[in-house]
């Protein structure tokens, strides 16, 4: 009696579906990208990836307050600088057309980072990352407690 096509196909199938599951696990783990959290006065260096105390001068990114007045009121507003900086909203920018020439006009800050893509210079003037803000924590409390959670990817 013979066997079931079924029964014969199973190993090859197996190794199939395996192969799949591995490369699938791998895309994942490829893509993904690291969240990085800054609290309020910290900085980050790109190039190895480490949390800085603000005013870092080797930080590429740094998340401080920024004192504003209007009148007779003060207020502290969260800001994101480096070297040069611009926040782009939603939309991810055209990151082919940007290079260390492009951002001369642009600012050192941003004030109050909302969710969305941001691009910022280097300490070293030549890269540029795309940052990905996720969400700025606890704004409704004191500075203290501020937390700013983003992606990045470096350009050039």
């Amino acid at each position: 009696m013979k066997k079931p096509i079924v029964n014969r196909c199973r190993p090859k199938h197996a190794l199939f579906i395996m192969l799949l599951a591995a490369m699938s696990i791998f895309a994942a783990s490829a893509s993904a990208a690291t969240v990085v959290t800054l609290k309020v006065y910290q900085g980050f260096k790109f190039s190895d990836q480490t949390v800085t105390i603000n005013g870092d001068k080797q930080a590429d990114l740094s998340f401080f307050v920024n004192q504003g007045r209007q009148g007779a009121y003060s207020f502290a507003l969260g800001a994101l600088g480096g070297a040069k900086i611009k926040e782009f909203g939603t939309e991810t920018p055209g990151v082919r057309d940007l290079s260390p020439g492009t951002v001369v006009g642009w600012e050192s800050y941003v004030n109050a980072p909302s969710p969305g893509m941001y691009v910022v210079q280097g300490a070293d003037g030549q890269s540029l990352y795309l940052i990905k803000v996720i969400s700025f924590e606890n704004q409704g409390k004191a500075s203290s407690f501020w937390k700013l959670n983003f992606s990045w990817e470096k350009i050039r």
